[in-house]
């Protein structure tokens, strides 16, 4: 670790939280006494008087408290790091095209949504809805009902989701990155968090910029979603304000921050 941080006159970091090297103080300052410049993303806020730049790919940020003084924090909706795709047409209505309905519940479907989840979203979504399910990798699969109303397919561990996302109409998932990653599709999406209050502000801050509708928990959403598949000039509305919010691109929005030092 200290050689790497020796020697370039520009780093980022990107360390995960609780997991930094003892010695990260240290190297720091010797990078700052060396005229170095030194990046952090999504963290380190404790150590931003030895920083020069700390990027937050969120597009909300609280200070602490007890945050101090030093290098600029950037974040908004132009620093989400994502693989967006690029020229995407807002969502609108079209009976002629399948009304398919991606769910994502994470991982590792912490919550056990797939227990209860397939059972609600088959009693209650139109009976022309084909469910795309994603099971994550640590996640158990979903208990789908004896006799379903709904054509259902389950996706094991996808390698990616961009082509699932490209071809759905609407979608339902938990709070976290590949909710983000639907709103850069433009896709009508409910979105919850099933961790109590843990994401309450965020998910506050996403109905405020009315880029997705925000659901109580996996019942509320799933009633929420049918009715957003009842009302097009909804969806078309919250497809065009995400696009709105991602039109920018966080990967170059971090290059602009970097310009000056490499010139």
């Amino acid at each position: 670790m200290a050689a790497a941080l020796d020697g370039p006159d520009i780093v980022l970091l990107d360390l995960m939280p609780g997991r930094e090297p003892g010695n990260l103080a240290e190297l720091l300052a010797r990078r700052r006494r060396c005229g170095r410049r030194t990046v952090a993303i999504d963290g380190l806020l404790q150590h931003r008087s030895a920083l020069d730049l700390i990027f937050l790919p969120s597009f909300r940020f609280t200070p602490p408290a007890d945050l101090s003084d030093g290098a600029i924090i950037l974040f908004g909706w132009d620093c989400l790091l994502l693989d967006a795709p690029r020229q995407v047409a807002p969502w609108m209505a079209n009976a002629a095209v399948e009304r398919r309905v991606l769910v994502l519940t994470g991982g590792s479907d912490a919550s056990g949504l797939g227990l209860t989840w397939p059972a609600l979203l088959d009693a209650d979504l139109p009976a022309d809805t084909r469910l795309d399910w994603v099971t994550g990798p640590f996640a158990p699969p979903p208990c789908w009902p004896g006799q379903p109303r709904l054509s259902a397919i389950e996706h094991r561990s996808p390698s990616g989701l961009a082509s699932l996302m490209q071809a759905s109409r609407y979608a339902t998932t938990v709070f976290g990155v590949s909710f983000f990653e639907l709103l850069s599709h433009g896709i009508p999406t409910v979105v919850f968090s099933p961790y109590g209050d843990k994401d309450a502000a965020a998910l506050a801050g996403l109905a405020e910029a009315q880029v997705a509708l925000v659901a109580r928990d996996a019942r509320d959403a799933t009633t929420m979603l049918a009715a957003l598949m009842r009302n097009d000039a909804q969806a078309e509305q919250l497809s065009r304000n995400a696009l709105d919010k991602l039109s920018a691109h966080g990967g170059e929005r971090l290059v602009r921050a970097l310009g000056p030092w490499m010139s």
